[in-house]
Formats: structure tokens, sequence, C-alpha cells
């Protein structure tokens, strides 16, 4: 929850000294976005690679478990062209990147915003960046609070509601309600989830 709070102050205060006019003509935000988008992978990669995670998915690895990230990229794709079809603000391509956020609020809000920017125009690309923020902030949050709920349907339930966050910040909440003996299949649930992110939206913001 505290990192959540963390990304929204830090957002509103992005937004704060953006309109306010006091960052200087001479910082090329456009550039210092790229920037920060690459120490963002590299700290998913880092994370991944020195920390026990790493280490469980070696050793407890089985291939039916990749069945479950598969089905929640699917699931989550299939709604968001869904709301698409109905939606004001955009194209179904528009909605489908904002779902290809999978939960990764942080890394897909940013991607959104600067590619969009490449074949829309920039008001346009920093809606869809907000709007993006917003919905998977929420996935979240929803994931969190109802994984007791989601877990009496099925212990994969609460993993594939939690999306890329199965692999960290809600992990303790899956252990706690699918049981210790899906916290394997939930880090490997996240991780190709966080490799799927700049893929997924990285396709849908070309159209």
């Amino acid at each position: 929850m505290k990192d959540v709070i963390f990304v929204l102050v830090a957002f509103a205060l992005g937004v704060f000294f953006g309109y306010s006019g006091w960052i200087p003509d001479a910082v090329d935000c456009s550039r210092l976005s790229s920037i920060v988008l690459l120490v963002l992978m590299t700290q998913v990669g880092l994370g991944f690679g020195s920390g026990e995670s790493f280490d469980m998915l070696r050793r407890d690895f089985r291939w039916e478990w990749l069945l479950l990230p598969f089905a929640t990229v699917g699931g989550t794709l299939v709604a968001a062209a869904a709301v698409g079809v109905f939606w004001a603000l955009g194209s179904v391509a528009d909605a489908l990147a904002v779902g290809s956020g999978l939960g990764y609020y942080s890394l897909s809000s940013l991607l959104i915003t600067q590619l969009k920017s490449l074949v829309s125009s920039p008001e346009m690309a920093v809606q869809l960046g907000i709007v993006a923020l917003l919905a998977n902030v929420a996935r979240e949050l929803i994931a969190i609070v109802c994984a007791p709920f989601f877990a009496k349907v099925s212990p994969l339930s609460p993993i594939s509601a939690a999306g890329c966050s199965s692999c960290d910040i809600s992990l303790p909440v899956i252990a706690r309600w699918s049981g210790e003996g899906m916290v394997p299949l939930s880090i490997l649930h996240g991780v190709v989830l966080d490799m799927s992110v700049p893929v997924l939206v990285t396709f849908f913001c070309s159209f």
C-alpha cells in the first residue's frame, strides 16, 4: 500500500512542477523519461537475478506453470478490448495498451506516454498514460483487498488478479490466502508478466 501511495504522490508532484513552469527549458523531459525507463528495466533485472526468487524458480520450476501467465494475459486483453469498444477516450488499441500494463503501473504509464506521443498528440499521450497509471494501480489494490474472495473461487485467482505484482507486493497476501505452496508459481507468474509488459505495450501503442 505504501508503494502505491508513494507512486501517486510522485505523480502529483510531477504534475505540479510541470504545470508550474519551474522546470528549466534546458531540461529535456522526454530524454529524462527514457533514462528513467532504462533504470526501471535494469532494476527489474537486478532485483530478480539477485534475489531468492530466481533460485526458488530454478529449483521448483514446472513447464505447466506457464499456462497461468498466458491465461492472465489473454483474459486481460479480452477484457480490455471489450472496454475499448465502448471507450470514448481512445480506440480499442489504446484500451489494449492500457490493459497490457498488467498491473505494472510505473513502467506501463511511462511507456505509453512516451510511445503514444510518437503516433498521436502529446495531450492524448499524456491522457492515456494517466489512465494506464490509475487503471493498473486500481488493479493492484483490488487484487490485494479482494484476495480472500478470489481465493474461494480458486487458489490461482488471487495470483492472476494481481498481475505483475504477484511476484512482489501482492506475494504475502497470495501466500496467506492461496497457500505457501503457490509462492513459486506466483513468482514465476509475476516475472513472466513483467517481461511481457514492454513487448505488449510497445505493440499496441504502434497503432
